[in-house]
């Protein structure tokens, strides 16, 4: 019985060649690979390793940097647009901005240095080789 199943799955893909086993109807998938020509080992040392692992933190850095801008703006939009009663809440929101802008260029300049000792790193692996 079961021989006389296969022989019918197997006429049925023969005459209709886009349905695949077990007639769902689908088309079978294609897989293309394509070689390599060659593959290039780097060696890298312990130290250069932990250079570009603290190059990680680079992202972190602009992300504080862009938060800390943000609110530096809204703060200042926030003076620009508003009358406040309070001289201390003006100074403040003018402590706010001086706060946020300096610490936002602090983090904006540890992000820059990161990612240059990263690329730097890349560059001392990959001429290693030429």
């Amino acid at each position: 019985m079961e021989d006389v199943k296969k022989n019918a799955t197997q006429q049925q893909l023969e005459n209709n060649p886009n349905l695949v086993s077990g007639d769902t109807g689908y088309k079978s998938s294609t897989i293309c690979v394509n070689r390599i020509g060659q593959i290039i080992v780097y060696e890298v040392t312990d130290a250069e390793l932990t250079i570009l692992e603290e190059g990680d933190n680079g992202g972190i850095y602009l992300n504080v940097s862009i938060a800390l801008f943000s609110i530096c703006i809204t703060l200042l939009t926030s003076i620009a647009t508003c009358e406040f009663k309070s001289a201390i809440i003006k100074g403040f929101f003018i402590a706010s901005i001086a706060i946020s802008l300096i610490i936002g260029v602090i983090f904006l300049i540890l992000y820059s240095n990161s990612r240059k000792k990263s690329k730097d790193m890349y560059k001392k692996i990959r001429n290693r080789n030429e």
